[in-house]
């Protein structure tokens, strides 16, 4: 994971745990940042492949709501 997408991740979690920021993303940060929590899901050990596949349904959910923000 490089600096960017690192930025990109911390900026999606701002975004989704405090409703009153003022940070914007662009569709390329989103988009990075939804395809590391992709990534980091295959990374988890201790997860199923159902729960990693339901995870990503989650982040995919999450982006198509982020469409109405941009």
């Amino acid at each position: 994971m490089n600096f960017s997408d690192m930025l990109s991740l911390a900026k999606l979690f701002t975004l989704a745990t405090n409703s009153t920021a003022t940070l914007t993303m662009s569709s390329e940060e989103i988009e990075v940042a939804c395809e590391m929590l992709k990534k980091l899901a295959d990374e988890k050990a201790i997860w199923s492949q159902e729960q990693k596949e339901y995870y990503k349904l989650l982040v995919d959910y999450a982006k198509e709501l982020t469409k109405g923000t941009r």
